[in-house]
């Protein structure tokens, strides 16, 4: 066995064994993980699997530093069922505890404690009495004060014994662990952890003056986001939001004397100056023991989870569910879901507009269609138009002015099915007697909601994204310019100066366009209604907004707790190839395949493009497979085949796949994540520019300007993600990221729209800031407010000054020349 620190022996603890470098990258956790852990139907599975997510080859080594009492009993149940995963538990204790004992499922450490058990629980009892005592304010604050200092010196004399203990940590750095997890309310495990370098997963409730949200970076608006001890709920009137902006002001002195200890350990210990701040974001997760059934809806942050209530259990779902689903790819990603739905149990009713092109009948569902003012021909010539529109070459304003012909005109189109819809009595007669439970539907045309809102409906969003930032503004969301760039930005997260000026004019510009596709539905809603309604009112009924991403495509950015993305949803099993396939495969021998697809909406291309985009594909000794049902292009090499179809998730599977040219579809790059293939991006429209910078800066791929690149730059993308060894091992890392997780996309989506279905909604989860005007979401009458009193108060000190100046020496003055006048 191994020798702990104190002189035990464990034989659960192995030093021999090779540790398992992949568990460093618990560092760039990937968001989804981080959601999903109050996803599960249990909070204490997903919280354990957040903890044990990594794929070990062996167990984990996990320190834990907890605080003691409460704290402590409800981390001790995790550390239990860590223990029975395989993965091996040190505590870190004092000598000195009320409930840290030891048992059989760690191993306890302990360190010497500068007080006794009787002056712990002296301490701790003079406490606890205070709390039964009638005081006057001034004595119960000078009191409280006494007390804080007191009980913070305590534990923070205790952490200086343990981080001045240097054979002690000594050990801990050669042992090896592979994570922190601890209570940041005293930070001396958050402290250690940023010493030793391991990654911290912080367990806790909260921390005084706001220190977790400043430490995430998280907003945390005080128009409706009351602070701890005030008492308020998040529908607070005037004064109550002057006292919430004024109240962290007077908690600082007590966190000031609670953590400045902390702070002078670190910097002593780093041997730099070192804020608590900077210690407590060196965490790669905050686990906090709350949700949003007992807590106010506000912004969270990506690495921040909630598992309140971790032993509550759900209950069975119900079984009604419609769906208003756009065709398209945005469709076809919408199909996992509802077979799963199917297969649990639930009645699925899909309705689509009679000229839809891939909304099908399929056994698992019902399809409903109705009548439409245009035809199926119509849609698809739509479909075939954008796609080639994406290889004019056009000066940038002719292009700006038929992009905005062909948005109006498709627009009107579709707006013109959503109006057959509503208007069709009969109908929706038949939908409002079936008594549905949830409409799920995709918002990127608001005909969904506004069906949702006519049926009285919970409804459920799935969706990638929405222009302008319609989203985050109508989830109340915030979206700082600084570090989230726009859509169609082609910005990363790390901006400089002059791309922060860009991302702020395109968020001025952008509403120009989507007022051509969204104000239209404004009045129709509203005629239907019978009331006014604009669309940030209709996307803001959501109960739940499936988000088709994740951070490890998307930067981290804040985030509502309505939010759940689902990034990879599209990424389903692998299925054996067919023969035709499998033979093209095994043919390409040593040299392996390229696959080439341009997604469901670009069928065929330019013939002068497509003849260089052959000849590039001809110069390289992969075979390629080719989605194509244009003209065969004259130059086409004996190494590329264009099918029709493809399997396209199926080929990435497989292990001879080299590379994938793709449009950057969020499809084709979850695809490419998923399977670890590195690709040669040609974004043509919308989000498929951002996709590809996305993809390009996190160096597992090459994107190249479709209009502008030619055959060489085609043939040196392919070599390049083919033959260097850095896309490989960049988009291996990044598929590593995205699998690992507690809980898989398609499970989460359905999760979400059961517990929609269970709960008839989900309201706790709206924030109070969608019932605040925008000047009391930015406080600025808060602020006028404290601005008023500060200009009364300097001005009339100012005139109290005036006045005593002018009485003491304007007498004076006065005087002395009266007695001038005499002598003369």
């Amino acid at each position: 066995g191994t020798v702990l620190p104190n002189g035990m022996q464990s034989d659960r603890w192995p030093g021999d064994k090779k540790r398992n470098k992949l568990t460093r990258e618990a560092q760039g956790v990937d968001s989804l993980r981080l959601w999903a852990s109050r996803e599960m139907d249990t909070g204490l599975s997903g919280l354990l699997l957040l903890l044990c997510a990594l794929r070990w080859a062996e167990g984990a080594k996990v320190l834990v530093f907890p605080v003691d009492g409460s704290h402590w009993l409800s981390m001790k149940d995790v550390t239990r069922e860590l223990h029975a995963r395989g993965h091996q538990i040190v505590v870190m204790a004092p000598e000195v505890t009320l409930y840290v004992k030891g048992e059989d499922f760690f191993t306890l450490q302990t360190y010497p404690s500068p007080y006794t058990q009787e002056e712990y629980q002296k301490n701790i009892l003079a406490n606890t009495k205070k709390a039964f005592e009638a005081q006057h304010f001034v004595k119960m604050f000078f009191e409280t004060m006494a007390t804080i200092r007191k009980f913070s010196e305590l534990h923070a004399n205790s952490c200086a014994v343990l981080l001045h203990n240097e054979t002690l940590i000594q050990q801990l750095n050669s042992s090896s662990f592979d994570v922190v997890l601890t209570d940041p309310v005293f930070p001396c495990g958050a402290v250690l952890a940023k010493y030793l370098q391991i990654p911290a997963v912080f367990f806790q409730r909260s921390i005084p003056c706001d220190i977790d949200y400043e430490s995430t970076q998280c907003p945390n608006p005080s128009s409706y986001v009351p602070r701890l001890l005030t008492r308020f709920s998040d529908h607070m009137s005037f004064l109550q939001r002057v006292k919430n902006m004024l109240y962290p002001l007077t908690l600082k002195y007590i966190c000031h004397i609670s953590f400045t200890p902390y702070e002078s350990l670190a910097s002593e210990l780093l041997q730099r100056e070192v804020s608590l701040v900077e210690v407590l974001s060196h965490a790669s997760m905050w686990l906090f023991r709350g949700d949003f059934v007992f807590d106010y809806p506000r912004p969270i942050m990506p690495n921040m989870a909630f598992i309140g209530g971790i032993n509550c259990a759900n209950r069975k779902p119900l079984h009604q569910l419609l769906l208003l689903p756009m065709d398209g790819s945005h469709w076809l990603s919408m199909l996992g879901v509802l077979q799963q739905l199917q297969q649990k149990g639930h009645e699925v009713v899909v309705i689509a507009p009679e000229a839809s092109v891939y909304i099908k009948e399929e056994s698992f569902y019902t399809l409903k269609k109705y009548p439409v003012p245009f035809k199926k021909e119509d849609v698809i010539a739509s479909f075939v138009e954008l796609g080639l529109s994406a290889f004019e070459e056009d000066p940038f304003l002719l292009r700006l002015i038929k992009t905005y012909k062909k948005v109006k005109r498709d627009s009107a189109m579709l707006l013109s099915g959503c109006s057959y819809l509503l208007h069709n009595a009969e109908f929706m007669a038949s939908l409002e007697e079936s008594h549905f439970d949830v409409l799920l539907t995709d918002p990127f045309l608001p005909c969904g909601p506004i069906v949702a809102q006519f049926l009285a409906l919970p409804s459920v969003f799935f969706l990638n994204a929405l222009p302008c930032s319609l989203d985050s503004e109508a989830t109340q969301c915030p979206f700082p310019l600084s570090y989230v760039p726009k859509s169609m930005s082609v910005n990363t997260d790390r901006m400089n100066f002059p791309q922060r000026v860009k991302n702020m004019l395109i968020a001025l510009s952008e509403n120009f366009l989507c007022n051509v596709v969204y104000s239209p539905y404004e009045p129709l809603a509203s005629e239907v209604l019978q009331k006014e309604v604009t669309v940030k009112d209709l996307l803001s009924s959501a109960s739940i907004w499936l988000m088709r991403s994740d951070f490890v495509r998307d930067y981290p950015r804040p985030i509502m707790p309505n939010m759940v993305f689902i990034g990879g949803i599209n990424c389903l099993q692998k299925k054996p190839l067919s023969q035709e396939f499998e033979a093209y495969v095994n043919a390409s021998g040593e040299h392996g395949i390229v696959i080439f697809s341009l997604g469901s909406m670009v069928s065929e291309i330019p013939e002068k493009k497509a003849m260089e985009i052959a000849e590039a594909l001809g110069r390289i000794p992969q075979t390629v497979l080719w989605r194509y049902t244009g003209p065969r292009p004259s130059n086409l090499a004996k190494n590329t085949i264009l099918v029709k179809w493809l399997p396209q998730n199926d080929l990435l599977g497989h292990p001879k796949t080299r590379a994938f040219i793709t449009h950057s579809g969020s499809h084709g790059i979850y695809e490419g994540i998923c399977n670890g293939v590195p690709m040669v991006m040609m974004p043509l429209f919308g989000d498929q520019m951002d996709n590809a910078k996305r993809m390009e800066t996190r160096g597992a791929g090459v994107s190249l300007n479709v209009l502008e690149m030619t055959a060489d730059d085609l043939e040196n993308a392919l070599k390049a993600v083919i033959n260097d060894k850095s896309y490989k091992e960049n988009i291996m890392r990044l598929s590593r990221l995205h699998k690992d997780r507690p809980i898989e996309p398609l499970d989460l989506a359905v999760f979400w729209v059961e517990y929609v279905m269970r709960n008839k909604g989900a309201p706790h989860l709206r924030p109070a800031a969608h019932d605040l005007t925008w000047y009391q979401y930015h406080s600025l009458d808060v602020i006028g407010f404290l601005l008023a009193i500060v200009l009364t108060v300097v001005f009339i000190v100012f005139k109290c000054c005036s006045y005593g100046f002018r009485k003491c020496f304007g007498k004076k003055q006065g005087v002395k020349k009266s007695h001038k006048s005499k002598t003369h």
